[in-house]
This record gives structure tokens, C-alpha cells and sequence, in this order.
């Protein structure tokens, strides 16, 4: 095998890296758009399970950057290709990839906010909750006794029994 022939089948593998990578970046665009929709409808149930997901594409994204990592490094000028077209596209389909991963990193902070806006509102209503529970409770306990008309405690000696009635207790 030549060296052209070299170049080129690294070429062809560096164009096939490239068009998985689209790929990938395809479906995360998709599952983002899925993703709003359920932080939206605040369909947390089937988030996650979208979230797990996800994370298979993420994934595979890793490793397909690995594989790429080696032709960084190579001077694009002296890269061997099987026709310009085939280089055309690949550089179409590497143009596409840098739009889409920016995409998807926008609707990933767009969704990052929504989800800490929400976060905050829960945590507001749920102070806002204890707060009124504290209140309630601090309460309670007089609650009970309005609500029976009489403390659960006997009157002290000269107190009236009930409302208007008069005191004949005698101190002697």
C-alpha cells in the first residue's frame, strides 16, 4: 500500500468519523427537542428516562471524539482525499457539526434555567409552606380550645363557667 493510498483511507475514516459525528449530534439535537417539551409540560417521569437515554449519546459523541483526536493534529493541506467532492462534504458535514453541537449547548443552558427557575419556585412555595405550617402549629393549641368552648383545664375558683353566668363561689 502507498503512501497516497495511506492518506486517502485515513482520509476516507476521517470523513466516516465525521458523518457518525452528525449523526450523533442529529439525535441530541432531537432529544434536546424532546427535552423542552417534558421540562414544559413538566413531565419529570419521562424526562429521565429521555435523560438516560441521552446519555447513551453522549456517550457514543465521547468516543467518537476519541477517535477523531488522532487527526487534529494533521495539516489539513496535506491530507490525501479520494476526490474534491468527497472533501467538500466532509467539510459540509464538519461545518454542520459545529452549528449543531452549538445548538444543542444553547437549548442545553435555555434548559438549565428553566429547570433552576422551577427549582426556585418550589423552594419558595415550600418555605412558604413551612412557614405557614409553623404558624398553624404555634397555634394549635388555642385552636382546640375555641373550637370545644372550654379548656382542657378546670376553671380556676371564681371563674365564670359559662358565658354571662355569674359567680357564687365564696372565698370563706
Amino acid at each position: 500500500m502507498s503512501s497516497r493510498d495511506t492518506s486517502q483511507a485515513s482520509t476516507d475514516t476521517l470523513a466516516k468519523l465525521v458523518r457518525q459525528k452528525r449523526t450523533v449530534l442529529e439525535q441530541l439535537s432531537a432529544v434536546a427537542q424532546r427535552q423542552a417539551a417534558l421540562i414544559e409540560a413538566n413531565e419529570m417521569a419521562q424526562l429521565i428516562r429521555l435523560l438516560s437515554a441521552k446519555q447513551q449519546l453522549v456517550t457514543a459523541l465521547h468516543e467518537v471524539e476519541k477517535q477523531l483526536a488522532p487527526f487534529r493534529n494533521d495539516d489539513p493541506d496535506r491530507r490525501v482525499w479520494a476526490s474534491t467532492d468527497a472533501r467538500a462534504a466532509c467539510a459540509a458535514d464538519s461545518q454542520e457539526c459545529t452549528k449543531l453541537l452549538e445548538k444543542v449547548l444553547q437549548m442545553e443552558r435555555e434548559q438549565e434555567n428553566q429547570m433552576v427557575g422551577r427549582r426556585d419556585t418550589i423552594a419558595a412555595q415550600l418555605q412558604k409552606a413551612q412557614s405557614a405550617h409553623q404558624v398553624a402549629s404555634a397555634y394549635q393549641p388555642y385552636q382546640g380550645n375555641a373550637r370545644q368552648g372550654a379548656s382542657d383545664t378546670p376553671a380556676p375558683l371564681g371563674a365564670a363557667t359559662a358565658p354571662g353566668a355569674l359567680d357564687l363561689t365564696t372565698n370563706g
